[in-house]
């Protein structure tokens, strides 16, 4: 083992420590040991300083970042619940499957899957003075599948489609919602 970490090494075996005293190897050791351990200290400084460095980094990002956000007299704006269809649609109603083809000649339309987003409030811009628009929770956005039903066998999809059936509702998602806060509070 070493008495410290060496910083200079000569090709008798002897190196010099960070004060420039001169430290012998307690084991017989070569110039390459001693160039390695010389080697290993500096990348250890050197990754030492980075640390420290990226931590200096990151905690100034973190006031930055806490720092409270200016009042932009801005309020959140209601969004009523919303159902969007979409994939391809099919009519149900009065008309004929057989083996998969055919369909309604007359009925309501049925797509293929809704998506269910709930009534939240969003910044959109509404002007409101010393408030803020503010971010308060995340709310679920669902979805499900749907397809015409009624008289049909299935498997083989003889019969009359006369309704649009649709499964359960499954959690797709989340949406934000927001709202006004005081802009000194």
């Amino acid at each position: 083992m070493w008495q410290q970490i060496p910083e200079q090494c000569d090709t008798a075996g002897a190196c010099s420590s960070l004060q420039g005293t001169q430290v012998t190897l307690r084991s017989v050791g070569s110039l390459q040991e001693c160039l390695l351990l010389t080697l290993a200290k500096a990348l250890t400084m050197k990754l030492t300083a980075t640390i420290v460095l990226l931590i200096a980094v990151i905690l100034s990002t973190f006031n930055l970042a806490s720092a409270s956000a200016p009042c932009v007299d801005t309020a959140a704006s209601q969004v009523e619940v919303s159902i969007i269809k979409h994939g391809d649609s099919e009519r149900c109603g009065v008309g004929i499957v057989i083996f998969g083809v055919g369909g309604s000649l007359i009925g309501s339309k049925c797509s293929e899957h809704e998506t269910r987003t709930p009534a939240h409030q969003a910044c959109e811009g509404e002007v409101n003075a010393g408030t803020k628009c503010v971010p308060e929770t995340s709310l679920a956005v669902e979805t499900r599948d749907c397809k015409c039903g009624g008289l049909v066998i299935p498997w083989i999809e003889i019969g009359i489609p006369t309704t649009c059936v649709c499964g359960d509702w499954t959690n797709s998602g989340t949406v934000e919602d927001m709202k006004t806060a005081l802009c000194n509070g």
